[in-house]
Formats: C-alpha cells, sequence, structure tokens
C-alpha cells in the first residue's frame, strides 16, 4: 500500500488540482491494483498568475517562461502540501507525486510541432520537487 499525490492544471489556467490517494499493491500478475481517493482540492490561481499563464502561450521570453517555471513549482509544491496535511498525513508517509504540468491553452497554430513547442515548456515536476521537505520518486508527463 503505498499514499500518492497527482498534481495537474489544465488549458484553463484556472487553478492546479490536486489529489492524494492510497494505491494497493498489484496482486503476483499485477492484477487487483485499486486507488481510494483520500482528499482532493483546487488552489485557484491568482488573476495576476492567470492573465501572465494566459499571455504566455501566446507569447513571451524565454526568461518570462523560465521564471513562471519556477512560480509554478512553488505553487504545485503548495498544493501537494495543503492535501496532505488536510488528510492528516505527513510528507513523509508519500511515495510518490506525478505532476502533469501545466497544460498550454490552444493557440492559433495547430500543427503537431506548434502542439510539442507549446506543452513541453511547462516542466514545474522539477522545482515542485525542490520545493517540499521529501525525496519521493518524482515523474512528469507530458
Amino acid at each position: 500500500m503505498a499514499l500518492a499525490v497527482g498534481l495537474m492544471s489544465g488549458t484553463s489556467a484556472d487553478g492546479i488540482d490536486a489529489c492524494l490517494v492510497r494505491v494497493t499493491e498489484p496482486g503476483v500478475h499485477g492484477d487487483d491494483v485499486s486507488l481510494e481517493v483520500l482528499g482532493f482540492l483546487t488552489r485557484p490561481y491568482p488573476a495576476d498568475v492567470r492573465e501572465g499563464l494566459l499571455s504566455l502561450s501566446v507569447q513571451g521570453t524565454v526568461q518570462e517562461v523560465c521564471v513562471y517555471n519556477f512560480l509554478l513549482g512553488r505553487m504545485f509544491a503548495e498544493a501537494a502540501e495543503e492535501v496532505v496535511r488536510g488528510c492528516g498525513v505527513e510528507m513523509g508517509e508519500v511515495e510518490v507525486i506525478g505532476s502533469h504540468g501545466l497544460v498550454s491553452p490552444p493557440s492559433s497554430q495547430t500543427s503537431a510541432e506548434s502542439r510539442r513547442s507549446r506543452t513541453s515548456v511547462w516542466q514545474t515536476w522539477p522545482w515542485v520537487g525542490r520545493a517540499l521537505p521529501l525525496s519521493p520518486t518524482w515523474t512528469g508527463f507530458s
């Protein structure tokens, strides 16, 4: 049995979703895995952060993107801590945190290359890992 946190922010850039789940170990043949949701929250972005994210999805400098990566990493870490502590669990009990990061809002570009470049920029998960006082396995999906 393991505790896991999932983090995500979607294309609406309205906030961060955080979920704490208990995962049961799979059986010998990889079956019988189950999840129990222990807690869930959505942390809305402050208006200025949301406006900045939406603006960066259209245009922005590398420096601005880097600044927001660090800012969002901190905010993702805070959301993870909040959902975990809200369930009466210590961060050290969490074995894994998965972060999808921020999915860039759609733009007028439609090519596969432009879609890859938009979504690959938002890699908040390394910064989340540095912001939390634990050392679980960190995974990022994009």
